[in-house]
């Protein structure tokens, strides 16, 4: 079972950067145009920061099965299962695309090589809103 310490310094860092790598991927509008490849390389690391720490977070609210015992999932803090959307079934994309050197990575700027940011971000963090009112002490995720 898990417990609110975890909660307080491990997933609010979690959160805080998944927060955070989105709201400046919104600011990189400018940036995008200006077509330089250190241009895109400062919008890469910001983005993969993003993904990586949402595919940390899906993996906690929707996976239930740990492949080490001291994983941290949702199901330790409370009852309900959750329910994944198919906009947030991009756990193993993000695996193969971001965090693995595979054969499996897209080619070239085809629009399906593309991340829709913002259904990531709204989804992941209503589910996280849900999760935050099922704990013994929902204050501990206010910032949600």
């Amino acid at each position: 079972m898990g417990n609110d310490d975890f909660i307080k310094e491990h997933l609010y860092y979690v959160i805080t950067q998944f927060k955070y790598s989105y709201e400046k991927l919104n600011t990189f509008e400018e940036l995008k145009k200006d077509g330089k490849p250190q241009a895109r390389i400062e919008i890469n690391l910001v983005l993969e920061s993003f993904l990586l720490y949402g595919r940390n977070l899906i993996e906690f609210l929707f996976f239930k099965n740990k492949k080490y015992k001291d994983d941290a999932r949702a199901s330790d803090y409370c009852s309900q299962p959750f329910q994944i959307s198919s906009e947030l079934r991009i756990f193993e994309r993000i695996s193969k695309e971001v965090l693995h050197l595979t054969y499996s990575r897209q080619y070239g700027t085809p629009k399906t090589k593309e991340w829709d940011r913002h259904i990531i971000y709204s989804q992941l963090i209503e589910q996280l809103k849900l999760f935050r009112y099922q704990l013994k002490d929902p204050s501990i995720l206010d910032e949600l």
